[in-house]
């Protein structure tokens, strides 16, 4: 019933709804990946370290929205190879060492909590959530309003 709604301009009619729903999408992720650079400006510590685990959490993301909402079914079945072996990586080698890496991260030896080191987990598992969400719903939006 949504899709029948028709944009003001008529070179969206044939897009819709949907072209809002994408571009409110990315002025609302756009503003919070860029109030999480603002947050990584102002915590503790070196600014490009912050950066870069804003950066860090961008990509990932970028690939897990891309990975989650193929165009086509042969890209669904690439990416479902390529989700496969990532799963194996992770599940496999990375799990095993992230416990070890967490508590030598996020805690003092002395068992204390680091707040920076957490904040950071936070702006990284921000970061990655805003931006796959973001390309997500781009992908999926799009693609089905090309297809109408």
């Amino acid at each position: 019933m949504a899709d029948e709604i028709k944009p003001p301009r008529p070179s969206t009619s044939r897009v819709g709804i949907k072209f809002w729903i994408i571009v409110q999408a990315n002025i609302t992720g756009y503003i919070i990946l860029a109030v999480l650079i603002w947050i990584a400006s102002k915590i503790g510590g070196p600014f490009h370290h912050n950066l870069l685990i804003c950066l860090l959490g961008f990509i990932i993301g970028w690939i897990l929205g891309t990975l989650a909402s193929p165009y086509s079914k042969s890209e669904s079945a690439r990416f479902l190879s390529l989700s496969q072996v990532i799963s194996a990586f992770v599940s496999g080698y990375l799990i095993s060492k992230l416990d070890r890496f967490l508590e030598e991260t996020l805690f003092t030896k002395a068992g204390e909590v680091q707040n920076h080191a957490w904040i950071r987990a936070g702006l990284f598992a921000a970061t990655l959530l805003i931006t796959t969400l973001i390309v997500f719903i781009n992908r999926t939006y799009y693609q089905a309003a090309r297809t109408n």
